[in-house]
């Protein structure tokens, strides 16, 4: 049965067909099942692909030690767009994750942290969850 029939999700058909096309998709369907299981909508998932693609480009989100954490996690990547007000579009969202980058190299350890997706997991972890990230974290850059 195809997923979009499952969790009948024929809007993210086409999204999901795109990005089970390629060898060893077992893996990332799992990955996307459990995230649509959680709630994860078309528009989100659309989101997150675009956003691991640009991850996925960006050495400098990169841990130094492992390849382990060079691509954004599901879960971390929903939680981030969660905790925008609505769903954002691409270019604020790579904005926000540059400035998060930049904040996460000064509120978070690198020797304990080495990834920023670890990095971006404690800020997460840190940030009020009711109030949206972006201003959230307008409040803390600068100190």
């Amino acid at each position: 049965m195809r997923i979009s029939d499952q969790y009948d999700w024929e809007k993210g058909f086409h999204l999901i067909a795109d990005a089970l096309d390629r060898d060893r998709w077992g893996q990332l369907r799992e990955s996307i099942e459990r995230e649509i299981e959680r709630g994860m909508t078309p528009d989100e998932f659309e989101l997150l692909l675009e956003l691991r693609a640009y991850w996925h480009d960006q050495t400098h989100y990169q841990s130094p030690y492992t390849a382990r954490y060079d691509s954004l996690p599901w879960s971390l990547g929903i939680a981030l767009i969660r905790r925008c007000a609505g769903v954002p579009c691409l270019d604020d969202m790579i904005l926000l994750l540059e400035r998060l980058y930049e904040y996460a190299q000064v509120a978070c350890s690198p020797r304990s942290l080495p990834a920023f997706s670890q990095r971006l997991g404690a800020i997460l972890d840190q940030a009020d969850p009711d109030v949206d990230l972006d201003y959230w974290l307008s409040t803390r850059e600068g100190r």
